[in-house]
């Protein structure tokens, strides 16, 4: 089930670009990544941290019926990184990607068309 759908060039380097696969039905799970194009030249920094959601991301999923899911958190903490410090950034080769898995629980129970927003 991979249906992987470019979701946009992000503003800050035209080479990373916000990409998106399902990758399990129960739960839902929604692999999210910043790719950094493999035609780079340079390297790109991204942030590390991605989650909690919302953080960096925000996934809502909203079935036919009007029913609507936000992405739970994969793992429990704190953000400690501090956004002006470089250990809060990962550093990407062109071709590298850094992401993180979203779950939408119980989301499967609707059938019919989903329509999942990455913010």
């Amino acid at each position: 089930m991979m249906n992987e759908r470019s979701l946009g060039t992000l503003p800050a380097d035209d080479a990373i670009e916000a990409v998106a696969s399902v990758r399990g039905i129960a739960p839902l799970a929604v692999h999210f990544a910043l790719l950094h194009s493999p035609e780079a030249v340079n390297t790109a920094w991204v942030p590390r941290a991605l989650l909690p959601p919302g953080a960096f991301v925000t996934a809502q999923l909203t079935g036919a019926a009007g029913t609507a899911w936000t992405s739970q958190q994969v793992k429990t903490g704190k953000l400690k990184l501090d956004p002006a410090h470089s250990a809060s950034y990962v550093e990407l080769q062109p071709g590298y990607a850094w992401g993180v898995l979203l779950l939408f629980e119980g989301a499967v129970s609707e059938p019919g068309e989903f329509t999942l927003r990455l913010a």
